[in-house]
């Protein structure tokens, strides 16, 4: 496992911005907002971006989709198809070792989206060989996210797993489907803090993740009130160490 940037709570700052700060306070890798990632693909093209994380030994962990799953169906089918432009790119970025090729789909809190729908956005991210991640802002446990993804699509699709949601439930139900994680933190009333400082058993929830051999990234957003990149980046690598020293001793990363 490493430790990467979630750009959330960045939500202002540009890629290179991101990417400096991780590179800067010794992380593995970051996350990137979509317009972020696509803009500066045009402007440097893919193979050049994918080189830039290259040099300083970084990789993209995930990009945030941004779909309304929701919409009117010609809106929905028009955002499916400029997915594809995206898709390419972190498809070539995953072939120069600059990324893993997992993008991230969240559902909403409410109803769940249409099946059909979420197959349509998981049939258009096959051909290229980019992973789909299902992220839950609701109720999801790890079961029943781990069946509508199997749901979905029978191989090819799989769930983030957020230890402030699932920190201490049976993660044995996500076992053989692609992972992302994040690695977040709570106080007991529910207030978010960095890795560590919650009241959250992040080690037990390595362990559960290493049960799983999850090789992956851990996803460490910015405290809230930082908004300088570097600050939140250095904060972010600090607290998860911390949790990292103490899996290793567990023998769990």
């Amino acid at each position: 496992m490493f430790l990467a940037l979630d750009h959330h709570g960045l939500q202002h700052v540009d890629l290179q911005q991101l990417v400096d700060a991780a590179a800067g306070s010794r992380l593995g890798g970051l996350s990137a907002p979509r317009a972020e990632l696509e803009a500066l693909a045009r402007r440097r093209g893919g193979r050049r971006l994918a080189q830039l994380l290259a040099d300083v030994g970084l990789v993209l962990t995930a990009v945030e989709l941004d779909v309304d799953l929701g919409g009117a169906a010609a809106a929905f089918d028009q955002e499916v198809r400029r997915l594809d432009e995206l898709l390419r790119v972190l498809r070539g970025m995953a072939a120069f070792g600059a990324g893993d090729g997992a993008a991230v789909i969240r559902l909403p809190a409410g109803p769940l989206p249409s099946r059909d729908r979420l197959r349509a956005v998981a049939a258009a991210t096959a051909p290229l060989g980019v992973r789909l991640l299902l992220e839950s802002e609701g109720s999801l446990g790890p079961a029943e996210a781990a069946a509508l993804a199997r749901e979905v699509a029978p191989q090819g699709v799989g769930v983030v797993a957020d230890s402030a949601r699932w920190c201490g439930e049976d993660l044995r139900p996500l076992a053989d489907l692609p992972l992302g994680c994040r690695l977040r933190d709570r106080a007991a009333d529910g207030t978010p803090q960095l890795p560590g400082e919650g009241a959250l058993d992040l080690v037990g929830w390595l362990g559960a993740l290493h049960g799983l051999e999850y090789r992956g990234a851990l996803l460490i957003g910015a405290p809230a009130g930082v908004a300088e990149p570097m600050a939140a980046a250095r904060l972010c690598q600090a607290a998860g160490e911390r949790i990292l020293i103490r899996a290793r001793r567990q023998g769990w990363a």
